[in-house]
């Protein structure tokens, strides 16, 4: 059987059109078909997308809600199941800063570092019972320091490893109370 290769309108009020074949059958398009350097399989489903070393990062599946997917050398491929790593519970966001990739669960915050192309990379969890209430609410800052809300308060990662509270502190100077947002939000 022959298949569709054009269709043409006519120059008429008609309404018609032409329709034209080639002369390749069905049988012979085999032939002619060149296998992709990369398969391009669908990118698993989720609802909290971040980058992460000009890899795209994929959380919080319905299926596999622990699971942190990511894409190969090239953002839109996304092998099937094999790049991936799961977190102790359900993932609430993810979101690149410094050199690390901070992954956010109600209870807990992870930071990623290494390589995840060629799978050398760790999973280090850095805070306890200090979580991540929303994706949204992670927000760099400044180049290293990452805001986040929590469900004990607004919290900071510098540098991808040292996590503070964010809020009124004492200035040992004055007493006073001091807000310790001040400084990141400064020209």
């Amino acid at each position: 059987s022959l298949f569709l290769a054009d269709e043409r309108p006519l120059k008429s009020n008609t309404g018609t059109s032409a329709f034209e074949a080639d002369d390749t059958s069905d049988s012979g398009l085999g032939a002619e078909y060149v296998e992709p350097a990369y398969p391009h399989d669908e990118p698993p489903k989720g609802r909290y997308l971040a980058s992460f070393n000009d890899q795209l990062i994929v959380t919080g599946n319905d299926l596999k809600p622990n699971t942190v997917f990511f894409s190969d050398e090239t953002p839109e491929y996304f092998p099937k199941d094999s790049h991936s790593f799961d977190l102790l519970e359900k993932a609430t966001g993810a979101h690149q800063t410094a050199e690390v990739l901070a992954c956010g669960t109600r209870n807990t915050i992870s930071v990623v570092s290494g390589d995840l192309r060629n799978f050398a990379f760790r999973v280090e969890k850095i805070g306890d019972n200090i979580g991540v209430t929303s994706h949204d609410s992670m927000k760099e800052a400044m180049e290293g320091v990452l805001m986040f809300a929590s469900y004990k308060g607004p919290y900071v990662l510098t540098g991808g490893r040292d996590l503070r509270p964010l809020g009124a502190g004492a200035d040992p100077k004055t007493g006073k109370l001091a807000s310790r947002l001040e400084p990141y939000f400064r020209t």
